[in-house]
Formats: structure tokens, C-alpha cells, sequence
């Protein structure tokens, strides 16, 4: 289980595919290099879409940066995911 942000953002973005979008996040969260903040990315950038939520994991994966400069500096916004949503 994660934290309440996260959880409520998951349910609040995906909806009827909660579950899945969680089963995702479950499995990444197995990689050496998740970490909360990672995981607010991955959910930041789907957008409530699961095959975005897929895609953001495999390059999660790659190279974790690349996730958090997509995510936390944007032209429309400058988020700091490392704190809860």
C-alpha cells in the first residue's frame, strides 16, 4: 500500500482502472531505484491514462531522471513531487 496522496491520486486519476494503474506502480516500486518521489512522476505524467502510466515505467525504469525532469519542470509548472500531492 502507499502513502494516502498517493493512493488518493491513483483512485482520483485512473478511476476504474485504479487497480491496474496500482498494479503497475506495485511492480516499479520492486526496482532498485523507486522511491516515493519517483512514483508521484510516474503519476504526474500519466495523466489518468494507463498506457501513458506504462510508458512513463518503462523509462522509470531507463533512467529515473529522465522521469523526474519530465514531470517536476515543465513549461506550465515547476512541481516538487518529492512532497506529497
Amino acid at each position: 500500500m502507499f502513502p494516502l496522496d498517493i493512493e488518493s491520486q491513483i483512485t482520483k486519476e485512473f478511476k476504474n482502472e485504479a487497480n491496474d494503474a496500482r498494479n503497475i506502480l506495485e511492480e516499479y516500486r520492486k526496482q532498485p531505484v523507486a522511491s516515493l518521489r519517483t512514483i508521484r512522476c510516474l503519476l504526474a505524467l500519466s495523466k489518468g491514462d494507463i498506457e501513458k502510466n506504462k510508458g512513463s515505467y518503462d523509462t522509470a525504469k531507463g533512467d529515473w531522471r529522465d522521469l523526474i525532469l519530465w514531470a517536476e519542470y515543465d513549461k506550465d509548472a515547476n512541481r516538487r513531487l518529492q512532497q506529497p500531492f
